[in-house]
């Protein structure tokens, strides 16, 4: 479950750009370029790792921050506690 620690890295760095305290040189842009990035290797894992395991499944309307990179934008945005929004890797 690498994918989810890096994607939940990702996020964290592009809250701190939004919030204004990210690393010198980081933009809004290219910070959500790596959320992409990171989160479109992610699905790949995940959906392979589902195909694997439980064929296909429905997907809830609304989606979680693991299968929507939208909604996970959103939430790394405006949460005010990233406690408890932090990802873990249950083995």
């Amino acid at each position: 479950m690498l994918a989810v620690q890096y994607y939940q890295n990702a996020l964290l760095a592009y809250r701190n750009v939004m919030q204004g305290k990210g690393a010198a040189g980081a933009t809004k842009a290219s910070a959500g370029v790596a959320v992409s990035t990171v989160f479109e290797q992610m699905q790949k894992n995940f959906q392979r790792e589902l195909s694997m395991i439980a064929g296909e499944q429905k997907v809830s309307r609304k989606g979680t921050p693991l299968n929507n990179r939208t909604r996970a934008l959103n939430i790394a945005r405006s949460s005010h506690s990233t406690k408890k929004r932090e990802l873990v890797s249950i083995p």
